[in-house]
């Protein structure tokens, strides 16, 4: 007999195979997709395709395609695949092909392959065809084809001439 999805509020463990539409689903084994989920939490692994969640928890890895994550946190390792993602926070490595986020951060490396990303704060980044608003990054390889906005340098340079321009008009509107 086919076990059926955990579909609630409260974690258990096993595996859960979901597709449609719920509120929450959990389970240390998780797959899912096509759909929509409000909450997935996972103690070890997720496979996730075409769908659309708003808030991810994984423990370890998680492999993604085709779909949206409002909020992922993923313990070890993150694949993402023509996929995005506003806020990601990954322990491991992160390896995106045709996708982004607005905010990752990596514990590990960080790939990106046609993809995009507002800010990426990793120990070394490698992008390949890519766009980058700002990189915190302790090294960088990209391809002649990527670009950064910011680097590591420009992006401290800026944060300190903006603070000091708004540091000087704060202080000549309190000498009023």
């Amino acid at each position: 007999m086919e076990e059926q999805p955990v579909l609630s509020d409260a974690p258990s463990s096993g595996e859960a195979s979901h597709q449609g539409f719920a509120p929450c689903i959990s389970g240390e084994y998780v797959e899912f997709g096509p759909g929509m989920v409000g909450a997935i939490d996972a103690g070890q692994d997720v496979a996730f395709s075409q769908g659309t969640v708003a808030a991810l928890a994984v423990g370890r890895d998680m492999v993604f395609s085709k779909g949206s994550v409002t909020v992922t946190s993923v313990g070890r390792d993150l694949t993402l695949t023509q996929g995005g993602s506003l806020l990601m926070s990954v322990g491991g490595d992160v390896s995106i092909h045709q996708g982004g986020a607005w905010l990752l951060h990596a514990s590990g490396g960080a790939h990106m392959d046609q993809g995009g990303s507002g800010v990426i704060i990793a120990p070394q980044v490698a992008a390949t065809r890519s766009r980058i608003g700002v990189l915190i990054a302790g090294k960088a390889d990209l391809s002649e084809d990527s670009r950064v906005m910011f680097s590591t340098p420009q992006a401290v340079a800026f944060g300190a001439a903006f603070g000091a321009v708004f540091g000087l008009i704060a202080w000549l509107f309190r000498r009023r």
